[in-house]
């Protein structure tokens, strides 16, 4: 995707002929759907999302991928929004404190 700092290191493993940066996961995923390109690297929870919401796709996500690095994950709330804001930071409490969190980074590698 435009903007990630993965580039240049799938560029430096020479697995790839070609690294092709997109505009979105979605732009990715449908160039392999439609044969474009072989392959496609992205942010495993996106694309897990991507493709619960689109089973029909055909795509699949590789098994036993282990994250090049670790990253963080933010989430956004617009200031005029202290009641969106609460509730987010209330279900990410309860995340962590059910360990629910803890197995999501876990599964995908943060």
């Amino acid at each position: 995707q435009i903007g990630s700092t993965y580039a240049e290191a799938l560029e430096a493993l020479g697995v790839f002929g070609q690294v092709k940066l997109y505009d979105s996961i979605a732009d990715m995923m449908r160039d392999v759907v439609l044969g474009r390109i072989r392959a496609g690297f992205g942010d495993a929870p996106i694309v897990a999302y991507q493709l619960s919401k689109n089973p029909e796709l055909g795509v699949r996500l590789v098994d036993g991928y282990l994250p090049m690095k670790k990253g963080e994950v933010a989430l956004a709330v617009a200031k005029e929004n202290p009641l969106l804001l609460e509730k987010v930071n209330a279900s990410i409490a309860k995340l962590k404190e059910s360990g629910e969190l803890s197995r999501i980074f876990a599964k995908y590698g943060l």
